[in-house]
């Protein structure tokens, strides 16, 4: 798989995921992978997150979330089984187990397992295009 995961990332406080398309001195020009199309300039004092760069924690440790996403992608995890969104607690902890079977259960809360598999949601078609040929 052909992905940059360094060039994907989150925003503190911005609903969303960004690829980063250019940087300078005084920010980041980046691309909404939610809102196809929409692209805008953030400050270089702006909290970004790579994808390349998050940690799940695991009871053997720690496996990054791009590792978690490939293996998803890999294995054809779709989510439609359940919404993220709108399914109960219990749903979603059976689901997250499945994807990340030693996930460690009393650091990642729920709200991270949402985040989570709301994310995939919008990177599948992103990764779509990166197994058919190189993005960067």
């Amino acid at each position: 798989m052909n992905v940059n995961w360094k060039s994907l990332v989150h925003i503190a406080g911005k609903h969303g995921l960004f690829r980063v398309l250019s940087t300078s001195r005084s920010g980041y020009f980046m691309e909404s992978l939610n809102e196809p199309g929409k692209r805008m300039f953030y400050s270089a004092s702006t909290r970004v997150a790579s994808l390349g760069d998050i940690m799940l924690l695991t009871k053997s440790g720690e496996t990054s979330l791009s590792a978690t996403y490939e293996k998803m992608w890999e294995d054809g995890y779709t989510p439609e089984p359940i919404d993220p969104h709108q399914a109960n607690e219990d749903e979603i902890r059976t689901l997250f187990a499945r994807v990340v079977p030693d996930y460690d259960e009393e650091r990642v809360y729920l709200s991270d397992m949402r985040k989570m598999l709301r994310w995939y949601e919008w990177l599948r078609p992103w990764l779509a295009e990166g197994t058919k040929s190189p993005k960067e």
